[in-house]
């Protein structure tokens, strides 16, 4: 990775978007993750991967995929800036190189709780296939 800092307002579209914001290392998601926080937003999925060898070898251990106790539980933005922070470092701990793909949205959009309704159309759509 490069000593140069990412363009983080060119990285906050990136990460709204399917394609996610581009490779971060560890130094920068942390960064980005104070970057997003102080706007509003909030990791909603975050890959990591090792770097090894040259290779880049996917770590469940410090990504964000809504899996955990923890991200399933979470009622505010302060929770998932804690969690996000956590998993940071955690990564860090591990005295690995890691690059990481993050995905962005509002909070209330990642707390909202699945409701009937969703689950009806969730239900339907697995129906007709």
């Amino acid at each position: 990775m490069s000593d140069v800092q990412p363009n983080f307002e060119r990285e906050f579209q990136n990460a709204q978007t399917g394609k996610g914001a581009n490779p971060l290392n560890l130094d920068d998601a942390e960064l980005f993750l104070d970057f997003v926080a102080k706007r509003g937003w909030a990791f909603q999925s975050m890959e990591a991967s090792e770097i090894k060898d040259g290779r880049e070898i996917p770590n469940l251990r410090s990504a964000i995929l809504g899996l955990t106790n923890a991200e399933r539980q979470a009622s505010s933005a302060a929770d998932l800036y804690e969690i996000a922070k956590s998993i940071l470092a955690d990564a860090r701990s591990q005295g690995r190189e890691f690059v990481f793909q993050i995905w962005i949205d509002r909070p209330e959009s990642i707390l909202r709780k699945p409701t009937n309704g969703d689950m009806a159309v969730i239900a339907a759509g697995h129906l007709k296939r």
